[in-house]
C-alpha cells in the first residue's frame, strides 16, 4: 500500500467519508489499524475495508478509540448507558459499556476478548481505549466471528469468490444495526485500498512514546519543612563545661555522661502529636511554637545565665561557641562579649515570652481547655 496515496484517496470528495480533511488524530488512528492488519489480520482488502468501516461507525468518525456515547469520562458513559441492561454495574463495580473502536459491551464479551488477547479487560476495561490493544480487538473479532453467536467471520460474508452479503456482514458487530450506512462506508474505503495498491505490507511505527491507560500515578508526598534543632548547641555547652571542670581537677564526669544521654536520647525521639497551641505561644506561628513549646522559660533562663557567665568563664572558647549560635566569625573574648549581648537580650525575651505563654496556658486549663 502507498499509505499517502492511501490519504489522498479516502479523504477526497469521491469517497464521501470525511469532507476532504483528515485531523492528524484520525490519521493516527487510522495508521493504528493499518498496523494491527499487518500484525494481525488475514491480508485480505475487503476485511480491512469493513474494519475501517467499522471503526468510522463507531467512533462517529474519529478513528481512536472512544467511550460509549463519547463521552470523557467513566461516570459520563454510565450515565449515556443507565437505562440499558449491560448499564447496570457488575458485582465488581463495573460497567461494560461500549469501548474502543468497535464498542465492546457486556461483561462476558471483555472476558472472552481479554483471555484470548492475554489481557485482564475484565479488571481494567479501560485498556480497550489503548489504540493498539482497541485495533487488534477489532480485527480479530471480525475475523473469528466471536460476537455473532455463530463464529462466523468476516470472510463468511465477505468472500474472496462470490458476491459480498454487505446486509449480514454486521452482524458480526451488531446484528443488522445501521448495517446499509456502513455498507456505503466498506465500499468508500475498499476502493481507496484497492487505489492505492492494496493492503498495507509493513508496519510503520508512529512518533512519540505510546501511553497505555492505567491507574493513575500516587504523587509523592511534598517535604515538609524541618523543625529547628537546639539539643545541639545543648551538647556543644555541656562539651565546654565538662571541658572546663576535667581542666580545673573535678570529678563530676559521670553525671555529664548521664546528660549527654539524656540529650542525645531527646535529639533521637519522635515526638507525638502536639495539642493546638495557645494565642501567645502560637504567636511567631506553629514552626517556631511547637519546637518552644513548654521550653521557652527554662531555655530563658538558661540563656540568661550562660550568655552572663561564658565569656567569663570560658574566654578561650569564644570562637566555637559564637559560631554555634550562628554569629559569625569570632576570634576571642572580645567577641564573644559582644555576640553573648546580643544573646543576652534575645534569651531575655524568650524567657518573658515563656512566662506569658505559661500564664496563658493556666488560664485555659482553669476553663477545661487541653492546649500545648
Amino acid at each position: 500500500m502507498e499509505r499517502a496515496k492511501f490519504y489522498d484517496t479516502v479523504r477526497g470528495a469521491g469517497a464521501g467519508l470525511f469532507g476532504g480533511h483528515l485531523s492528524q488524530a484520525q490519521v493516527s488512528g487510522i495508521e493504528g489499524i493499518l498496523n494491527a492488519f499487518v500484525r494481525f489480520g488475514d491480508k485480505r482488502s475487503k476485511t480491512l475495508a469493513y474494519a475501517l468501516a467499522t471503526a468510522y461507525h463507531e467512533t462517529g468518525t474519529r478513528m481512536v478509540p472512544v467511550r460509549e456515547g463519547f463521552a470523557k469520562t467513566d461516570a459520563q458513559a454510565r450515565a449515556v448507558v443507565a437505562g440499558r441492561k449491560y448499564g447496570k454495574p457488575a458485582a465488581n463495580g463495573i460497567v461494560y459499556y461500549g469501548r474502543g473502536h468497535v464498542q465492546l459491551t457486556w461483561q462476558s464479551n471483555y472476558k472472552d476478548t481479554g483471555d484470548k488477547i492475554g489481557l485482564d479487560l475484565v479488571g481494567n476495561p479501560d485498556l480497550m481505549l489503548d489504540p493498539e490493544i482497541s485495533a487488534r480487538v477489532l480485527i480479530e473479532g471480525l475475523i473469528d466471528g466471536r460476537w455473532n453467536g455463530k463464529k462466523l467471520g468476516i470472510a463468511h460474508y465477505l468472500p474472496d469468490d462470490g458476491p459480498d452479503d454487505e446486509k449480514n456482514a454486521r452482524r458480526t458487530v451488531n446484528v443488522l444495526d445501521r448495517w446499509s450506512d456502513i455498507a456505503r462506508y466498506y465500499r468508500a474505503f475498499l476502493r481507496s485500498i484497492d487505489a492505492s495498491g492494496g493492503i498495507p505490507k509493513t508496519v510503520v511505527e508512529p512518533a512519540g512514546p505510546r501511553l497505555v491507560p492505567g491507574p493513575a500515578p500516587v504523587p509523592a508526598p511534598m517535604p515538609q519543612p524541618g523543625k529547628p534543632d537546639i539539643l545541639p548547641v545543648l551538647l556543644l555547652l555541656l562539651s565546654l563545661i565538662e571541658k572546663r571542670r576535667k581542666a580545673e581537677g573535678k570529678s563530676d564526669a559521670g553525671e555529664f555522661e548521664i546528660i549527654r544521654k539524656v540529650l542525645e536520647q531527646l535529639r533521637g525521639a519522635k515526638p507525638a502529636e502536639p495539642p493546638p497551641l495557645t494565642p501567645i505561644n502560637a504567636a511567631l506561628g506553629n514552626a517556631i511554637g511547637q519546637p518552644l513549646n513548654g521550653r521557652k522559660t527554662g531555655i530563658g533562663v538558661l540563656g540568661l545565665l550562660a550568655t552572663s557567665l561564658l565569656p567569663t568563664l570560658f574566654p578561650e572558647n569564644g570562637e566555637a561557641i559564637v559560631k554555634a549560635f550562628d554569629l559569625g566569625a569570632a576570634d576571642g573574648a572580645e567577641k564573644l562579649a559582644n555576640g553573648t549581648s546580643v544573646l543576652h537580650g534575645i534569651f531575655g525575651a524568650l524567657a518573658g515570652w515563656g512566662v506569658l505563654g505559661k500564664a496563658e496556658k493556666w488560664v485555659h486549663l482553669i476553663l477545661g481547655k487541653k492546649v500545648g
